[in-house]
């Protein structure tokens, strides 16, 4: 991002809350944001920058509500101001309107997102853009002809011609023709007042370029007093490409000294080449070699010195091969052997063993031997490794989501009719303890996909009020196997401490961190769990106190073990996706990712602390619910919305696509004694609640699947059930985790929310509550 003064980032959101965290999130990743929140606003702020202070890229809300839309903003920014942009959307799906298509934005971020991920697509952005820009420049040299009257000259790196311009054939007696493709020494000989040839010594600085005065000796004909100038070419990379010439008739006219004479063209061109072609090359800022037929050193340059740190008089005159690792002499002898064989140039990339750095090797043969440069390409393989990770976590995000909802689906089904055969079939044990393994394995089967989808940056918790102690900490160690052989120690604060969060993801992330634990501890050792609040006072606060809000109550889950410890070299890949010190063929490299993930999801972070051979501690930090809250808390209301007869069962509307579940959802709420109506699409479900609401038999409950393949959703379908009638209960349930309706319900006008899979009793404990304000006991 050099090309700009500052990386900014403009922000065009309409609203207040996301807008002022992509703000905050952008400072916090090196970035500074700029928000405004309509597109005259953006326009408007676009109009009072120069060029210079322009942003580096855009984040436009496709859902802007005034002048212009966020797709016709996007257009504008691009095609009138040159600023790149992302839009931002709510859900994966809103991107694949045609019309957001067209636009061609740079990208896409689903809000909401975290700060890694923001500051993965952001600073990948912005360094594809640079690149692109630099691609766009057509690198000129630092001279340029300044009257018509100037002769051009253009030569490849191999110092042949590509190009002469008019009024350098005349000046040379060549034609284009016949020089292209001829060693620039031929077509461009020059000499001094003495008669001795000039080697061309081209500039490779910045500015306006130094000029000589020297004798051209044409192809045929009288010597010619010149001026020149000239530069080295470097294509779009930075690399060497050739040289650029620029000369013409010396304004003052002098006699031609009697000693200039013609030499011989093959004379003249093996005079000094070797010399010419140092001169070529030096101005490059990577490291150069040059060597003869025998890979021996003829030239290093000031960078070849530094790259290798020894001065040139320790390696000219050595063997090349000696100066670096014998897996690079054993890997890519052939591409140098073959650059000198074929003389053709060669580019290959290696890996410096010894230095752990990426290099690109350019490989140039010329009469005398090979010329060699090497550039370090390190950031540009972590970069491109960087976006191939992306690209892999997005694709595993769209499988994994796809997949969860089928499976989910099909868990549901499996889940709820285990259940209910567990309580339908007589009361033998063996039944019992069949259905019960059953089911057992069905809800690891869920955990499975739910840490899938929390790895993949699907897992959206959905909140609620939670005891970290009673309810998280206590149901694990309730319901975990222990290890014979490890002593398992639980300190926790006596009082409750309350968080809001998802209680499932808490848990798979307690879970994670004891089995890493576990694992370390193969000969034996001690598990500790510990809880506390931070106090303003307490050490651990002060220690952290750039990462925590001042404002806020955190609370701590600690994790310690006196295992075999994590070595210094592994702890800064230890959240990576993949990475693992296990070697067993159970290690995915997916359990601290994933706690990693929950940790950030709910507005906390882990930290992890090492001692190899001693102990792993792992720690996470959670805003806490203040206790003031706590004793304002209130049990939700579950007073009934509607009063019916005694006798009148109660009427509960279900749209889902999926038949088995249908199915189920009927079985389970008709067993205590509601009424049931099935609908398999959302305008179904519309049409049913709306006739019975003019029949004045309206329903006490809709629940409803939010996606609906080729037809309408639970969330559309709801809108227009409430524009009929504003007192609707509703609950929303999907496999989709990552849905913001799942995540944010009431805002989308359901009473409550039912993840898939669940149990029957979930279910009819949920209705009942919402029915009839009351808790059902479940048989």
């Amino acid at each position: 991002m050099s090309q700009y003064q500052l990386p900014i980032i403009l922000v065009v959101e309409n609203e207040q809350d996301p807008s002022r965290r992509l703000e905050v999130s952008l400072g916090r990743i090196g970035f500074e944001g700029v928000s405004v929140t309509s597109s005259q606003q953006a326009l408007a702020w676009l109009d009072g920058q120069n060029r210079e202070s322009r942003p580096v890229l855009a984040l436009v809300d496709l859902h802007l509500g005034d002048t212009l839309s966020g797709i016709q903003l996007g257009h504008r920014l691009s095609s009138i101001y040159h600023v790149p942009f992302f839009f931002l959307a709510r859900q994966a799906s809103e991107i694949q309107n045609q019309r957001v298509l067209r636009a061609q934005p740079f990208g896409y971020l689903i809000l909401p997102c975290e700060d890694d991920e923001l500051r993965s697509t952001l600073t990948l952005a912005a360094e594809s853009l640079v690149e692109r820009e630099r691609e766009k420049v057509v690198q000129n040299p630092v001279v340029t002809p300044t009257t018509d009257d100037e002769a051009i000259l253009v030569t490849d790196l191999m110092g042949h011609v590509t190009y002469i311009n008019p009024m350098a054939e005349e000046l040379t007696g060549w034609p284009l023709a016949e020089a292209r493709g001829q060693k620039y020494q031929k077509i461009f000989r020059l000499v001094d007042e003495k008669g001795s040839s000039q080697p061309h010594e081209p500039f490779g600085g910045t500015g306006k370029s130094p000029q000589s005065t020297v004798w051209l000796l044409p192809k045929s004909g009288a010597p010619r007093l010149l001026d020149e100038r000239s530069s080295t070419l470097t294509d779009a990379n930075g690399s060497l490409a050739g040289l650029f010439i620029a000369f013409s008739l010396d304004k003052v006219p002098q006699p031609i000294p009697g000693r200039i004479a013609l030499p011989e063209f093959e004379d003249y061109e093996e005079h000094g080449s070797e010399r010419r072609m140092a001169a070529v090359v030096e101005a490059i800022s990577d490291p150069l070699f040059a060597m003869d037929n025998s890979w021996n050193v003829t030239y290093v340059n000031q960078q070849a010195e530094e790259h290798l740190g020894r001065p040139s008089t320790v390696i000219l005159g050595r063997n090349f091969w000696n100066e670096f690792p014998d897996s690079v002499h054993a890997k890519y002898y052939y591409e140098y052997y073959k650059a000198v064989t074929s003389q053709e140039p060669r580019d290959f990339e290696f890996y410096h063993e010894i230095q752990e750095r990426w290099m690109e090797v350019h490989a140039y043969p010329f009469t005398e031997g090979l010329l060699v440069f090497i550039r370090d390409i390190t950031a540009r393989r972590s970069a491109q490794e960087r976006a191939s990770k992306l690209e892999k976590l997005e694709s595993l995000g769209l499988l994994a989501r796809g997949f969860a909802h089928d499976f989910n689906n099909l868990l549901t089904v499996l889940l709820g009719n285990v259940s209910l055969a567990r309580y339908s079939l007589p009361g033998e044990q063996g039944y019992y303890q069949s259905l019960d393994a059953a089911k057992q394995a069905t809800e690891q089967a869920r955990n499975l996909v739910q840490q899938l989808l929390t790895f993949a940056k699907g897992g959206v918790p959905i909140t609620e009020h939670v005891d970290l102690n009673a309810e998280v900490i206590g149901d694990v160690m309730r319901h975990r196997n222990r290890q014979a052989h490890i002593d398992y120690q639980f300190h926790l604060t006596e009082e409750s401490i309350h968080v809001e969060a998802d209680h499932e993801q808490l848990e798979r992330l307690l879970k994670n961190l004891m089995q890493n634990a576990e694992q370390a501890m193969l000969s034996g050792g001690i598990l500790r769990v510990t809880s506390k609040i931070l106090t303003a006072t307490d050490s651990m606060r002060r220690e952290l106190s750039a990462n925590l809000d001042g404002h806020t109550e955190y609370v701590m889950l600690e994790v310690h073990d006196t295992g075999e410890g994590i070595a210094q070299t592994n702890m800064e890949k230890i959240f990576e996706p993949y990475f693992s010190t296990r070697s067993d063929a159970n290690a995915t490299g997916l359990g601290l990712t994933v706690c990693d993930s929950i940790a950030r999801s709910h507005k906390g972070f882990l930290t992890v602390d090492s001692r190899p051979g001693n102990h792993t501690t792992a720690r996470l930090f959670l805003p806490a619910i203040r206790q003031q809250w706590q004793a304002n808390e209130e049990v939700p209301d579950i007073t009934p919305k509607r009063q019916r007869p005694v006798n009148d069962p109660p009427r509960v509307l279900i749209l889902d696509d999926e038949r088995p579940i249908r199915l189920l959802m009927s079985i389970s709420l008709k067993k205590d004694g509601y009424e049931v109506v099935e609908t398999e699409e959302g305008s179904q479900t519309v049409e049913a609640y709306q006739t019975a609401l003019t029949q004045g038999n309206g329903f006490d409950l809709v629940i409803t699947d939010l996606s609906i393949p080729n037809g309408m959703g639970g969330a559309e379908a709801m809108q227009q059930i409430r524009f009929a009638d504003p007192d609707v209960i509703a609950v929303v349930s999907s496999g989709y985790s990552d849905d913001p309706v799942m995540a944010n319900h009431t805002q989308y006008g359901f009473s409550a929310v039912l993840p898939k899979p669940y149990e029957p009793s979930a279910l009819r404990q949920l209705a009942h509550r919402l029915i009839k304000g009351e808790q059902l006991a479940i048989d």
